[in-house]
């Protein structure tokens, strides 16, 4: 890269495919002092005499390194994309002159090369079939929002694919605020367009565009009002709606609140009847349990009774039995006694004391007499 020298401004060259058509446009756009760059694959290029430039031997392309560049037979004529019928209809005898690799670079990487870059800065654009994507690659950049002139040599139609022509690319740059101020002709079928960058069109831009973000911001509030409107009436609708859920809710509420109060003073009622009942049950079972008391003490009582009984029933029938042994046993004797006071009694009374002393048979039969007793007394037990 050449030293540089501090300049008032900066031309960039991409591309002299014409050298005769810059050398006489050059006087235009190169002012004293200013510092040119001339980016172009060629290593020896007539300039203007006197036009000291910085020459970057590479083509302005979309990518750094290498790529294959067709020349024509047509002087200055060269391009890295491939012809259309559009050229072939206006040169009908064009020919290759042959193909050839050539180093290239991006705008990119161009700018970081030349770094800084002093305004007022002016481009010269002259690369057929490549005039679109260098434009756009000096947009990206913001090279060409910073550009003062923007001078352009392109076909009048689409002469190579991926091209535009004149009117396409004058469309283009009046989009970002430049205006056409001049239009060379003197070749037909290659017009050189100048542009200046047009303060009144950047203003008119810049309102075009506050203007267009006015009417978005209009739109977006109208939509937006419109909108709150709507959720406005969205809500009132749904706040009646709730009102009147709302009055639905509460009547029911208030229904089944007091059935739920008719049904507590019921319940309260059943509570204190039952509560009464059982009040009533347990005077009624304690009475049973005492009377059950009394009937378990009074059966007690009846059981040791009982029990008494059968124990003297069994001393009783120990008796009974002892009576009737002794009884069979007194039987014979008492047959005897009873036969002899028969015969006692048939004798005459008055003997009947005196007999009765004396007899020894009278003695003998007071134990008799005496057992007769005993057994008299066991029966009244």
């Amino acid at each position: 890269m050449v030293a540089q020298t501090p300049a008032t401004g900066t031309l960039i060259i991409l591309g002299v495919s014409a050298s005769d058509l810059f050398a006489k446009c050059s006087t235009r756009l190169v002012e004293g002092g200013m510092r040119v760059v001339l980016v172009d694959p060629e290593p020896h290029i007539s300039l203007q005499q006197k036009l000291c430039a910085e020459h970057v031997e590479a083509a302005a392309y979309s990518g750094d390194g290498n790529a294959e560049m067709t020349f024509y037979s047509i002087e200055g004529l060269r391009s890295f994309s491939p012809p259309t019928h559009a050229l072939k209809d206006v040169f009908p005898g064009l020919k290759e002159r042959g193909r050839e690799s050539v180093p290239t670079i991006t705008v990119t990487s161009l700018l970081e090369r030349l770094q800084p870059l002093n305004d007022p800065i002016r481009v010269w654009v002259d690369m057929p079939g490549q005039e679109a994507h260098l434009l756009d690659a000096l947009k990206r950049t913001g090279l060409l929002e910073r550009a003062e002139e923007v001078v352009v040599r392109c076909g009048v139609e689409s002469f190579f694919e991926a091209s535009e022509d004149c009117a396409a690319i004058k469309n283009r740059l009046m989009q970002e605020t430049f205006e056409l101020i001049e239009a060379d002709e003197s070749d037909p079928d290659w017009p050189v367009l100048w542009f200046r960058d047009s303060p009144t069109l950047r203003r008119l831009a810049q309102l075009e565009t506050e203007l267009e973000q006015t009417r978005a911001q209009n739109v977006a509030m109208r939509d937006e009002l419109t909108e709150k409107t709507k959720v406005q009436a969205e809500s009132e609708a749904a706040l009646v709606k709730a009102e009147r859920e709302l009055a639905a809710a509460l009547k029911s509420h208030q229904e089944r609140l007091e059935s739920l109060n008719a049904r507590l003073l019921a319940q309260l009622k059943a509570e204190q009847e039952t509560s009464e009942k059982m009040q009533r049950t347990e005077v009624s079972y304690r009475i049973a349990r005492r009377d059950l008391t009394l009937a378990l003490e009074q059966q007690n009582r009846l059981q040791v009774d009982y029990e008494s009984l059968q124990k003297q029933y069994a001393l009783l029938c120990d008796e009974k039995t002892e009576l009737e042994m002794l009884l069979q046993q007194l039987t014979p004797r008492l047959r005897e006694a009873s036969q002899y006071l028969r015969d006692m009694r048939a004798k005459t009374a008055d003997q009947e004391e005196e007999d009765d002393l004396q007899d020894p048979k009278v003695e003998t039969a007071t134990p008799l007499q005496g057992a007769d007793k005993e057994i008299g007394k066991k029966t009244r037990t």
